[in-house]
């Protein structure tokens, strides 16, 4: 039945009228990023060809930065987005905007989709961190546009077809059967589409929310992709989903297009709860963890499908595989037609412009060639796995009679490890062969053999330290896990930045295998990605432990330690002090740092570059919130795990991973806090009962000072700032103390100081005094 469908299908497209140019627009300018436009990379090698080259029949423009014309190729409409720039784009993508779209802008926008023969693709988040803001962009487009689809304000998870990790769900190309054209959507696709931390697609019909199902989509409407029936819904910000519920399972749209029709003009809104391009990680991936996707394909068929559709008049009302009843069907105009604040149906100057056909043809050629060239690539790849390298150069022979080489894993500046099989009980563990002087030969074993002492999940097991008949370190294999389709076994070679949750996790795991060590009396004292191996789960375990003292020097390196996560006092001891367990709390921080953002603090030139800057006094690190302003929330942390003076960091990895919790519980609880306040706001203004108002003032004070010292126990001084500042205007009796405070969190914000537990503390007697003020 396929073949006859796809044979149907290429008889069609041969009917259709010759190609006209079609102009894809990029909208870069709401806080989009343009990742997956060009070639996707890891480590230098092209995982998949960029969109714009992919869809080379296209022309491809885009609004934002000037920045981006070198790096993206294509040409720079503007920065913001206006009736006569859109005039010649044919295909719209706004793809997870972190920046609300001015009234100008989405006047613009819905004129231009109402003139008819275009393509608006709006993609969102879910609602964990900045995504909750990212769906309240969205969804305000989509009201502004009349729209009958929504994205619930919420997250799809999906805790067994996934990436690795639940909120990676892996999606399915399983379009409504009603859908016009439907076998364009399918073609060649074989594997899933990720949806990493998706929202769910939901209907908005008659002022009221409902999920979207097959069952109650109204006809003009079509669920394109979906999640495995496994899948459940999770909450993560206030306001609660309106059309969903947490820990609903099942399955869930990610995609669903709405098609538009009056008269002879058709558009179509494509609505995701993922990007195709930008994003953290879009759809648009080729793999995963390790997991083969067909993202590129699938994001080329829905471009593909939808400028068909938007092309073909209304009145031809069948296509070779279904029957395609339109948006302007009588039986549903109370659901899907414009509100009559919406533009006439007619294009911007009065003329109607010619309705684009793309090279489709040469597309299904092109997704074939894809296909091919897939192939090819998995059958050189399993062909060079066959080829197994028996032969193991540069493992000492004197070790042969204990040890069976099976693979060399690589060679830093200190030693070269081998995966080996023991061969008195075939035991396959990790070998590593240090290079050693003379001096440091005579003090190996002494610096290791409080190794053995560690036995902890995130930590890698030391079985063994020898020096004859040559010096070795026989440990615990750990096998590595299998990222974006290649093995990473260490975390330096993992691609940052991460995700927030993978982040903490990574963090977490490393945290709980110093605080160990450190309840051992044990300090590693070169941490660094590096030395932290990974399991095939993502688990970290620490490795190395004690060999800083005897590695050996180079242009990266300072006694032995790597000079990018040196800590002040490894580097000037005169000056800041003897290495000691807060040494291993601020190499995490580094580490933590890494991970969120994707770089380090101090970056140079060379190493006396880099020195220069972690030894002044006067060079503070950059927050995390400078290179990605919604990590504001970990700014406080940062600067007590990157402190210059011991004094000022975190006394132990207890405290720090104390402080971590408390942030997740605060942050959860300022978040509705602040939903509260705004709403006791706009009520006090329409109240008029005095009575009434005297009480929601109390109520609203209450909440500001609640804010006021959460704001401070999160070493939030801008969030402290704004909230003593609402403050002020409810007291006369406080308000000099107010302002000192205020002088004081200024001064602290300025030098990039911590806010002190004295300081914590005074605030909240200076809550206290305000409330008891307003309550007389």
């Amino acid at each position: 039945m396929r073949k006859v469908e796809i044979a149907i299908l290429l008889v069609f497209l041969l009917t259709l009228n010759p190609a006209f140019a079609v102009t894809i627009g990029i909208d870069l300018f709401h806080g989009e990023n343009p990742k997956g436009l060009t070639p996707m990379t890891y480590k230098n090698q092209t995982l998949a060809p960029g969109m714009v080259e992919t869809l080379s029949q296209y022309t491809f423009v885009y609004f934002g930065n000037e920045s981006y014309r070198d790096e993206l190729g294509i040409r720079w409409l503007g920065r913001s987005i206006t009736p006569g720039l859109l005039e010649n784009v044919d295909v719209l993508i706004i793809g997870q905007p972190t920046v609300n779209l001015s009234s100008a802008e989405i006047s613009a926008v819905r004129e231009w989709f109402y003139s008819g023969g275009k393509v608006l693709w709006v993609a969102g988040d879910s609602d964990y961190g900045n995504g909750a803001k990212t769906q309240e962009i969205v969804n305000g487009l989509l009201e502004a546009l009349g729209a009958p689809l929504r994205l619930d304000l919420c997250s799809v998870e999906d805790p067994v077809s996934n990436a690795g990790r639940p909120y990676r769900p892996i999606a399915y190309d399983r379009p409504s059967n009603d859908t016009p054209y439907r076998v364009l959507l399918i073609q060649g696709v074989a594997y899933g589409i990720l949806a990493h931390g998706p929202g769910p697609v939901a209907l908005f019909a008659n002022g009221t929310w409902k999920p979207l199902g097959d069952e109650n989509k109204p006809s003009g409407v079509y669920i394109i992709l979906r999640t495995s029936k496994d899948a459940q819904i999770v909450e993560n910000s206030a306001p609660p989903a309106k059309a969903y519920r947490a820990g609903e399972t099942g399955e869930f749209p990610i995609v669903a297009a709405w098609v538009w029709s009056s008269g002879n003009k058709r558009s179509v809104l494509i609505v995701s709860g993922e990007t195709p391009v930008g994003g953290y990680e879009p759809m648009w991936v080729s793999q995963y963890y390790g997991i083969k996707l067909d993202g590129p394909t699938f994001v080329s068929n829905v471009i593909h499908w939808g400028v068909t559709v938007a092309s073909r008049p209304p009145e031809n009302r069948s296509s070779p595989s279904t029957t395609f009843t339109t948006a302007a069907s009588p039986t549903n105009n109370q659901v899907v037609q414009p509100s009559s604040s919406q533009p006439a149906t007619t294009s911007l100057d009065g003329v109607e412009k010619s309705s684009p056909v793309p090279a489709l043809p040469l597309a299904l050629g092109g997704i074939l060639v894809l296909l091919i060239i897939g192939l090819a690539f998995l059958k050189g790849r399993s062909g060079g796995e066959k080829r197994a390298n028996l032969n193991v150069p540069g493992f000492p022979p004197e070790l042969l009679e204990g040890y069976e080489p099976l693979e060399f894993l690589g060679e830093g500046g200190f030693a070269k490890v081998f995966k080996v099989k023991r061969k008195k009980d075939g035991k396959t563990v990790a070998l590593k062969i240090p290079h050693l002087t003379e001096k440091s030969r005579k003090s190996f074993i002494r610096e290791v053999q409080a190794w053995n002492m560690l036995e902890h999940p995130n930590i890698v097991k030391l079985y063994r330290a020898e020096e004859k008949p040559a010096p070795y370190l026989e440990m615990e294999f750990v096998e590595g896990a299998e990222v974006d389709g290649k093995l990473v076994r260490t975390l330096e070679e993992l691609p940052k930045p991460v995700d927030e949750k993978t982040a903490l996790e990574l963090i977490r795991g490393i945290a709980e295998g110093l605080k160990h060590a450190h309840s051992k009396g044990i300090t590693h004292r070169d941490l660094k990605p590096g030395n932290i191996l990974l399991k095939a789960d993502l688990t970290p375990k620490i490795t190395d432990w004690g060999l800083a003292k005897i590695g050996t020097h180079s242009t990266t390196t300072t006694s032995g330690v790597t000079v990018l996560y040196a800590a002040p006092e490894q580097l000037d001891p005169e000056t800041y002090g003897r290495t000691d367990p807060r040494t291993d709390i601020y190499q995490l921080g580094l580490i933590f740092y890494e991970l969120l953002t994707g770089k380090l603090p101090y970056g140079g030139k060379g190493p006396a570059s880099v020195i220069a800057k972690i030894l002044n006094p006067e060079i503070k690190p950059k927050p995390p919130s400078a290179v990605r302003p919604e990590l504001a929330k970990y700014d406080g942390l940062f600067e007590k795990l990157l402190a210059k003076r011991k004094e000022d960091r975190y006394e132990s990895v207890e405290e720090f991973l104390e402080d971590l919790k408390l942030l997740e519980r605060l942050e959860g609880e300022r978040a509705d806090l602040r939903g509260q306040i705004e709403e006791l706001k706009k009520t006090i203004q329409v109240t008029t009962d005095r009575s009434e108002v005297q009480r929601l003032v109390r109520k609203l004070v209450e909440g500001l000072g609640r804010n006021a010292v959460l704001s401070a126990r999160l070493n939030d001084k801008a969030g402290l700032i704004s909230a003593l500042e609402e403050l002020k205007e409810f007291t006369r009796e406080e308000r000099g103390e107010v302002e000192r405070a205020i002088e004081t969190v200024e001064l602290l914000l300025r030098e990039g100081l911590p806010i002190s537990r004295e300081l914590v503390e005074r605030v909240e007697v200076l809550v206290d005094r305000i409330k008891r003020e307003v309550e007389r």
